[in-house]
């Protein structure tokens, strides 16, 4: 039996009110690993827009942003 401190969910230090599940939980409802195997992803990466260079680029374009040399 696991102790009661282990049944206690565990505060998030970065932010407020905010908790994670406790230890009992996790192990008593989630798997240590996901397993994958067999997954079939068909249309993985065919996403019909870039973000980047449908979004982004013309928003900094508009503004005249120049990137700064690194």
């Amino acid at each position: 039996m696991s102790s009661s401190s282990d049944r206690a969910p565990v505060r998030d230090q970065a932010e407020d009110d905010a908790w994670f599940p406790s230890p009992y939980s996790l192990s008593q409802y989630t798997s240590p690993k996901t397993d994958f195997n067999g997954a079939n992803y068909p249309n993985l990466g065919l996403f019909p827009i870039s973000v980047f260079t449908d979004i982004i680029w013309p928003l900094l374009s508009a503004v005249n942003y120049r990137a700064p040399i690194l």
